[in-house]
């Protein structure tokens, strides 16, 4: 089975933390967003959507993160925590899953990408005028989905759906984990869901090290060309 991917995707890096942490074998092939490996001709005949994550598993090609892993966690009897059967407690965790795509996702990928091509031009991507309107907007968009995160999906809870991570605290996190490379603090102010953040990474402990190595090389480089810019 091949992963196509690239760690500095969201999704991307939550179906191969979950392909890690279950000890399923795969071959990684990595994809180079920001210089558009995933526009080439030879990747859109595998994804006419020219998206990641993609699965190749012996000819079966799929598309999609949920999708992804709804099939891995089938396929490879992974732990039930991750799409509990329990009715209530996968209830909570569809739920969260078709909230996050236009909300916790769309507004942190707002952010996150007025913030970098404000400083930089991104291959395919135009570099944008920074507006000082627009980013307090965008920040306000994103506060908004970190309360409903805080005080209608976890209530008090450890995890989304109870007691055990699921599908739903991977997506999450790996979402609100992309802010650290904009130094952005709307999740670490709110406590609660800081502390999640920091309990769903408690449990990846041991199979974060590549992502969180290529996080720290973009924050780096954002870094550096803020100060070019200031």
């Amino acid at each position: 089975m091949k992963l196509y991917f690239d760690h500095s995707s969201e999704p991307s890096r939550a179906v191969y933390l979950f392909l890690k942490y279950n000890n399923i074998d795969f071959e990684p092939v990595m994809l180079d967003l920001w210089t558009g490996e995933n526009k080439t001709p030879e990747y859109e005949k595998i994804n006419p959507f020219q998206l990641v994550p993609v699965i190749d598993d012996d000819g079966f090609i799929l598309t999609e993160s949920v999708a992804i892993l709804r099939y891995l966690a089938t396929k490879f009897n992974a732990a039930d925590h991750w799409f509990p059967k329990d009715v209530q407690k996968q209830a909570r965790v569809d739920e969260f899953l078709n909230w996050y795509h236009t909300n916790i996702r769309k507004d942190g990928l707002a952010l996150l990408f007025y913030k970098f091509l404000t400083k930089m031009p991104v291959a395919h991507l135009p570099q944008i005028p920074e507006n000082e309107e627009q980013l307090k907007t965008l920040r306000a968009n994103l506060a908004k989905s970190v309360k409903f995160v805080d005080e209608y999906f976890l209530k008090g809870k450890p995890f989304i759906a109870g007691d055990e991570i699921s599908a739903a605290d991977l997506l999450g996190y790996c979402e609100l984990l992309n802010q650290e490379l904009i130094d952005d603090d709307t999740y670490l102010s709110n406590a609660n869901v800081n502390a999640w953040m920091k309990r769903v990474a408690s449990k990846l402990e041991g199979y974060l090290e590549e992502n969180l190595a290529v996080l720290e090389k973009y924050k780096a480089l954002y870094a550096q060309v803020s100060q070019k810019s200031e």
